[in-house]
């Protein structure tokens, strides 16, 4: 049944999903694409959700064009000055967004915002939490420290062109130097925001899950 499965295999895209609608800032959009799941639970999920909160905003396609080229797509539905980054298998804290809201009321002209983040275990069990610096464009040069959560002005994302195909398994890192290129204006928030789930297809359980990415 669809609430087995749901339970199952595609609970984190549910408890991802709730994340976002249990934000205590409440002016914000979710826009999801189903690249072509060959499963219907997919698509079943994200029209369930879409029924019941008119802010979470999907399309279909066929074609499944990978991480970057599915991404993009989501991308294309956005109408927000800011875009936040999250992976259909993490979930933020509650006050994420209130958090970057606030930051910008005091600093307006940022172009890009991060924060600390944890993992997660699949029990939800959080561990290792990544105490970040303040904007460093050598670490930057010699690690992905800046991921999640990443909060980028869509103008600056729209210059850009959005994620690199060619990048794909390191997208967001390319994503992020190509934003380096283009403003200075980072900021970095104190603050444990996102929760990075460890599982065998994810990165934070090692790079084996992602060999190309190299």
């Amino acid at each position: 049944s669809l609430r087995e499965a749901l339970s199952g295999r595609w609970g984190m895209l549910t408890e991802m999903i709730d994340s976002v609608r249990a934000q205590t800032y409440p002016h914000w959009e979710l826009c999801l694409v189903d690249g072509g799941s060959p499963d219907p639970v997919v698509w079943q999920t994200l029209q369930r959700y879409a029924a019941q909160d008119t802010r979470i905003r999907i399309q279909r396609f066929e074609q499944n064009l990978g991480i970057s080229g599915n991404s993009n797509r989501a991308l294309a539905l956005v109408s927000g000055e800011f875009i936040a980054l999250l992976d259909h298998d993490d979930t933020l804290a509650p006050f994420a967004l209130y958090e970057v809201v606030k930051l910008l009321n005091t600093a307006p002209d940022l172009d890009f915002i991060y924060s600390d983040r944890d993992t997660m275990h699949k029990d939800g069990t959080r561990y290792l939490p990544l105490f970040k610096p303040q904007w460093s464009p050598d670490m930057l040069f010699n690690a992905n420290y800046l991921t999640h959560v990443c909060v980028l002005r869509a103008t600056l994302m729209q210059q850009i062109g959005g994620f690199k195909p060619q990048s794909d398994g390191a997208q967001d890192w390319m994503l992020f130097l190509e934003a380096a290129t283009r403003t200075s204006r980072f900021e970095h928030i104190p603050q444990v925001l996102y929760h990075w789930r460890e599982h065998s297809r994810s990165t934070s359980s090692g790079m084996r899950a992602k060999p190309y990415a190299a």
